[in-house]
């Protein structure tokens, strides 16, 4: 029996590893498992970019950076497997002069995504593109994490 392990055309291209023909088909499951997010992520978003306000901001010490943080500042990227509300979970810190200023997290939306490609290596950047300080907490910081191209 022939098993098609190629679902996914851009998963070469992301040196993901794909399960061998002489694997169990348990496993070959969970690999596949394992990787589709991050393989649906590419395939679906243009230049695998997304926007989104951060998650959380009211629970974190946001103030002490207002007068500190400007668009365009480069944000920081923790993924929180131990997080009780999202095993997804990823952390988004301010570096502030040499001190992780913690802003909130990525949206449970796009956690699974970002955790994923973090877990396997793939080099992101997160940069902050829209900073309000007279909104609410949930439209003050918005963000963009992107892959950083080889090339760059």
């Amino acid at each position: 029996m022939e098993i098609a392990l190629d679902r996914c055309d851009l998963w070469p291209a992301y040196n993901i590893p794909i399960c061998d023909a002489g694997s169990e088909i348990s496993d070959i499951f969970q690999c596949t498992k394992q990787y589709s997010l991050t393989c649906q992520w590419a395939k679906e978003r243009k230049e695998n970019t997304m926007k989104f306000f951060i998650a959380g901001v009211k629970f974190h010490n946001y103030k002490s950076i207002l007068s500190d943080i400007t668009e365009g500042d480069n944000l920081v990227l923790f993924p929180e497997p131990e997080n009780k509300f999202d095993p997804n979970a990823v952390q988004i810190h301010f570096d502030n002069g040499g001190k992780a200023a913690f802003l909130g997290f990525v949206p449970k939306k796009f956690s699974s995504e970002v955790a994923g490609l973090l877990e396997i290596g793939r080099p992101l950047e997160c940069i902050l593109t829209k900073f309000n300080p007279g909104a609410t907490t949930w439209e003050m910081f918005e963000c963009e994490v992107r892959e950083i191209k080889e090339s760059e």
